[in-house]
């Protein structure tokens, strides 16, 4: 139990972890500008004329000419053979059967700094302490030659479960519409962080020193647990061997 332990020391381990700016665009669904939305929710309902589009938005022939340009012009809205105006398959997309609110995906660009530590490569947060007054950790070599390769694919991998906890900021999308990746177009490696571990050891009456576990919100977190105890092997054979 652990009222059976005592601490008996504390060590920080600091992981070597990198800093990188990732300019991406992302497709979020939004809505239309008051008109269109309307023209289009009337225009679902039942196909009408151009008169009766008229009479409801008061609109005089040019007036509604002008609002009917940029639809027609899209194929968001066609003629019928009898002269009535009606959705295209393109804008009836726009409709789902939850809501009766026109929707289109857009993509949006914008840029993020993230940052990962070179071991298993696990996302880590913006708090960093310094490199002095704990253990370093030796980076995984294979990752850190290629970490802006590793941050392309990592960030394109987990972009919803970022989205979601906040780490990318506000991300503008319509309503509580998840938005969906497009294209991640640069990675640029920023600068080199220390990504502090704390430990604390702790051991028993039966002289048994408590195991350590890594805390589970890393994706890789057995990376990070086999550096941590080689380096504290590491550590015990170098004592033993200077006694």
């Amino acid at each position: 139990m652990e009222n059976n332990y005592i601490e008996f020391n504390e060590i920080d381990y600091i992981v070597p972890a990198e800093t990188y700016s990732v300019a991406y665009s992302y497709l979020s669904k939004q809505g239309f500008p008051v008109t269109k939305d309307f023209l289009l929710r009337l225009l679902h309902i039942s196909s009408l004329s151009k008169y009766e589009l008229a009479s409801f938005f008061g609109f005089n022939p040019r007036e509604l000419d002008v609002a009917l340009e940029e639809p027609i012009n899209k194929n968001e809205v066609c003629y019928l053979d009898d002269g009535r105006l009606s959705l295209t398959a393109l804008s009836k997309g726009y409709f789902s059967s939850l809501d009766d609110k026109p929707m289109v995906e857009k993509p949006q660009s914008r840029s993020s700094t993230i940052s990962f530590e070179l071991l298993g490569f696990n996302k880590v947060g913006k708090q960093h302490g310094g490199w002095y007054t704990g253990l370093r950790l030796a980076p995984n070599n294979e990752i850190k030659s290629t970490s802006v390769q590793h941050a392309k694919s990592m960030f394109a991998k987990h972009f919803h479960r970022l989205v979601e906890s906040g780490d990318l900021g506000r991300i503008r999308t319509e309503g509580k519409s998840i938005p969906s990746l497009y294209s991640v177009d640069k990675v640029t490696r920023k600068k080199s962080i220390a990504h502090r571990i704390k430990r604390t050891f702790k051991i028993n009456l039966d002289n048994k020193v408590k195991p350590f576990y890594v805390n589970k919100s890393y994706e890789n977190d057995e990376a990070i647990s086999q550096a941590i105890a080689q380096k504290t092997d590491n550590l015990r054979l170098g004592d033993n061997l200077q006694s």
